[in-house]
């Protein structure tokens, strides 16, 4: 298997994985806090890090996983409409939440 390159951020709104602490995306990319999954609440990311794509069974979206621990974090929806912007849906409960916030562990 090849080299891994992982993106590190600085700053103090960064999203981690809950499983092994790697940096994933960043407060700013955030497009709703509000979404309700079959899972549970879902945070709607324009951008993450550190993620790989993972073919699903359904058109129009693929499964996030971490590129260091391979968990399963979420899904990302490609939107038909290119007026509507691609989001990914992460779960809330994979996510290690900046300091201060609702969801730091």
């Amino acid at each position: 298997m090849g080299r891994l390159f992982v993106t590190v951020f600085e700053g103090p709104f960064v999203y981690k994985c809950k499983h092994c602490q790697t940096d994933l995306g960043v407060r700013s990319d955030i497009v709703s806090a509000q979404d309700l999954g079959t899972d549970g609440k879902l945070y709607a990311f324009t951008k993450l890090f550190n993620v790989f794509l993972v073919a699903s069974t359904f058109p129009y979206m693929s499964d996030v996983l971490c590129v260091y621990c391979s968990a399963r974090l979420g899904s990302y929806y490609v939107s038909a409409v290119e007026s509507i912007s691609s989001t990914y849906r992460v779960l809330r409960r994979k996510l290690h939440g900046p300091e201060g916030s609702d969801d730091e562990v």
